[in-house]
């Protein structure tokens, strides 16, 4: 079977794992000494060191943010040429995989014998090879029953796999479609986890029975408060991970969780809407069609919350809670950790009016 190594376990790595699957996965590499000699999902951890002194024909896609030219570099000085960048090549291929595994394109279209034929020479097109030769399928550059394009073409006919800022409208979209609207002119409060946020705040949204969103670990304070949110959304793949248990739970509250976040071998255990994430930041903007599509805008209140409201048809939308932060050297940045947060930046008081046209 085809393989795929990866260099870097940190969160990148673990979510190219989770979606190829760990039985793609040939080896991780890593320079963290406290990662080497151990496992993730059974596939061994070796350093740089071992991994040039063995002969690796597998391609390998490099992780890191911010090191991968130093990275690629060194590859290719140890005479490593098969080598992806996982923002360049990943994102492609991690859409792929969604069209793989939700819909079973490929193996509702090919049957063994059939003459196939894949377009590209990225890793999305090796991946696709690999499948085609491996249920008997037959590629060839002849006349064929069916052509895949694994990379961006003007070309009308076949099946564009690459054309992932399309999926959200081929994958999603009807069934989503029925929360236009359902909230037509009311006010909504997006609750958000950071360390302003107080249990005061839930009782009184709970007292005045208004309409909440909500997201990532707020399931915590259900303990002690009444309140729930009416909606609740994570729209990162970490977080998702480390929570996915109760997106698990059936306790009458609509979750959604995003495709990014949810890979696909997790899908039939949640019980949530899976709503699209659309990478794009050379023409990144607000989404006011939720079910296309909602661009990653680095929050799960930019990506999900904001885009649903005002797809909902709120005309009020207010904000709590919205002072989390990642700043170096604070220990709690997140509602519910201790009762005296390190730093609030600042606390959210003005209301934002979306104005429906």
């Amino acid at each position: 079977m085809f393989k795929i190594d990866v260099w870097g376990i940190g969160r990148l790595g673990r979510d190219i794992v989770d979606v190829i699957g760990k039985d793609k996965i040939g080896i991780i590499v890593d320079k963290n000494s406290y990662k080497l000699g151990k496992e993730y999902e059974g596939i061994d951890i070796i350093s740089p060191k071992e991994y040039y002194r063995k002969k690796r024909e597998n391609p390998i896609v490099v992780t890191p943010k911010g090191f991968e030219k130093e990275i690629i570099s060194d590859l290719e000085l140890h005479g490593v040429t098969n080598v992806y960048q996982y923002t360049k090549e990943f994102y492609v291929l991690l859409y792929f995989m969604f069209q793989i595994e939700g819909y079973r394109i490929i193996e509702e279209s090919v049957i063994p014998d059939d003459s196939v034929m894949v377009v590209g020479n990225n890793l999305l097109a090796m991946l696709v090879k690999d499948y085609i030769k491996r249920i008997g399928g037959i590629l060839t550059s002849e006349e064929c029953k069916i052509k895949y394009y694994c990379e961006p073409t003007s070309q009308k006919d076949g099946i564009h796999l690459a054309d992932y800022l399309l999926l959200g409208e081929i994958t999603y979209k009807s069934e989503l479609e029925k929360f236009k609207y359902i909230h037509n002119g009311k006010r909504c409060f997006i609750v958000a986890t950071g360390p302003s946020l107080r249990i005061e705040d839930l009782n009184k949204l709970e007292k005045n029975k208004e309409i909440c969103f909500s997201v990532n670990t707020i399931y915590k304070s259900f303990e002690k408060t009444k309140w729930r949110p009416n909606y609740y959304m994570i729209s990162d793949s970490e977080v998702f991970r480390e929570n996915m248990e109760y997106f698990c739970v059936e306790d009458g509250i609509e979750k959604f969780v995003s495709d990014a976040a949810c890979n696909p071998q997790y899908r039939e255990k949640t019980n949530a809407n899976i709503f699209h994430l659309i990478r794009d930041d050379d023409n990144f903007c607000f989404s006011t069609n939720f079910p296309k599509g909602s661009y990653i805008g680095g929050s799960v209140v930019i990506d999900g919350c904001l885009p649903l409201a005002v797809y909902m048809g709120f005309k009020e939308i207010y904000m709590i809670g919205n002072d989390c932060s990642y700043i170096k050297g604070a220990t709690n940045n997140h509602f519910g950790v201790t009762e005296k947060p390190d730093m609030v930046i600042m606390v959210l008081t003005e209301c934002y009016i979306f104005m429906k046209e």
